[in-house]
């Protein structure tokens, strides 16, 4: 075997076991309520998840076992991890800034998408996707194992196409800025005074609806 895939597979576990971590401190009270209205990065990640479901699942059913772990590894890293994480901290760690509304949406979002991601991780990483279950899932789900729990099922209410364009677009706003940042060797941490968007006007009204995520 290749030494390096051990590697990576023990950052993997580590960073599940983190952003598990950082899910459940952050769910404290939460007591499964669906909010009636969710933010749009919530929106967009969700709108994110039933579509790796779908596509690992698919390959799954047809013995693509390989590129159903990459589905999976390149959502959890990527859009969840790097940016959803990111983007939802203000709201969590500072919750008096927000609306009961927004607070829950942020709660919400996280338990389900942090369980369907361990969920899909289960056949690659049995031991620790077990582990971190046991932090708070299976008192509420009910499931003494997340080995013998439901398979994560696509929910089509929950694709919004629009809310994942809008996201996108937040992501790559986000990007560019880290990007300067690092290249400035400035503190990520470091406020931006001003921040130009050119843009064309089909975009106009995608920042409009993500501006308060961007300013966090």
């Amino acid at each position: 075997y290749q030494e390096k895939e051990v590697i990576t597979g023990n950052k993997t576990a580590l960073k599940l076991f983190n952003s598990c971590k950082f899910t459940v401190l952050n769910l404290e009270g939460y007591d499964g309520e669906k909010p009636e209205n969710f933010n749009v990065v919530d929106r967009w990640i969700l709108s994110k998840m039933q579509k790796v479901i779908e596509r690992a699942t698919e390959s799954f059913n047809v013995y693509e076992y390989s590129r159903a772990k990459k589905e999976v590894n390149d959502f959890f890293w990527h859009e969840f991890c790097d940016n959803y994480l990111e983007i939802v901290k203000d709201r969590t760690y500072n919750k008096d800034k927000y609306s009961k509304e927004e607070v829950l949406s942020a709660q919400y979002t996280l338990y389900h998408v942090n369980l369907n991601i361990i969920k899909l991780f289960a056949p690659f990483l049995p031991h620790i996707t077990e582990e971190v279950y046991h932090f708070m899932y299976d008192t509420i789900e009910g499931i003494k194992s997340i080995h013998i729990a439901s398979w994560p099922e696509m929910n089509k209410d929950l694709i919004d196409e629009k809310a994942e364009e809008a996201g996108d677009v937040l992501v790559d706003i986000l990007s560019v800025v880290r990007k300067f940042k690092s290249q400035k060797q400035i503190s990520l941490k470091t406020p931006i005074k001003e921040l130009r968007i050119h843009c064309e006007d089909m975009h106009k009204e995608l920042i409009n609806e993500i501006e308060c995520d961007l300013l966090t």
